[in-house]
């Protein structure tokens, strides 16, 4: 399986393409692959040798980046809330597509994903090379 850098190439990929097909300009598109890569990399810090913390690899933190898009939109000044909370928005949503994504390629490994309830789930066995090849 993939390790940190393919996820992010991926994520980058994925959150473009999703930024494209939303019709955003250019500087969101770029804007939306940068930080979905930036979120790869924040959720694998959670990467502890083989094992996984359950707080970066969650289905319950999934809609995190999507909460955190709007109350960024929320919090946003009155007078610039016109495009910049739809921008926001939007990239929360891009955002939370990518962190299913991450899952979706991690619930493919040995140590899987977390679900609440339920525990560890794996849907293959496939090795997963962690965080970072050393």
């Amino acid at each position: 399986m993939p390790g940190t850098r393919a996820h992010m190439v991926y994520s980058f990929t994925v959150a473009a393409t999703l930024a494209r097909l939303a019709g955003l300009e250019a500087a969101w598109i770029l804007v939306s692959g940068a930080v979905a890569a930036l979120l790869d990399a924040v959720i694998d810090l959670g990467h502890h040798g083989c094992s996984r913390s359950a707080a970066t690899h969650s289905i319950a933190s999934a809609p995190a980046p999507l909460l955190a898009a709007l109350i960024a939109a929320w919090l946003a000044p009155l007078e610039a809330v016109g495009l910049a909370a739809g921008g926001l928005i939007q990239l929360g949503m891009i955002m939370s597509a990518s962190f299913l994504g991450h899952l979706l390629l991690d619930s493919l490994t040995i140590n899987g994903i977390h679900v609440p309830l339920i525990g560890w789930v794996s849907l293959a066995n496939l090795e997963s090379r962690g965080r970072w090849p050393t």
